[in-house]
């Protein structure tokens, strides 16, 4: 909860993973994020159709990543920062 603060380090390390949750301020983009979010509500079917294709070039990039994964390695400098 952003009200209450940061977490300590002592509790962050204590998550894999965390992410960071910022609110969008360009005046733009939030517009074009309630007209999708209103073409989704009216039209869902259309909307996923029209965002197929990326869609499943990002599920091609996350497979192709996974495979990736074995074969990565992360200097020991980079792990404990």
């Amino acid at each position: 909860n952003p009200e209450e603060g940061e977490l300590r380090p002592q509790l962050l390390d204590r998550f894999g993973m965390h992410a960071e949750i910022r609110t969008v301020k360009d005046p733009i983009l939030r517009v074009k994020v309630v007209e999708e979010r209103t073409s989704f509500d009216q039209t869902p079917m259309v909307w996923m159709e029209n965002y197929e294709a990326q869609q499943q070039e990002l599920r091609n990039r996350i497979v192709s990543a996974q495979k990736l994964l074995p074969s990565v390695q992360i200097d020991y400098d980079l792990r404990v920062k």
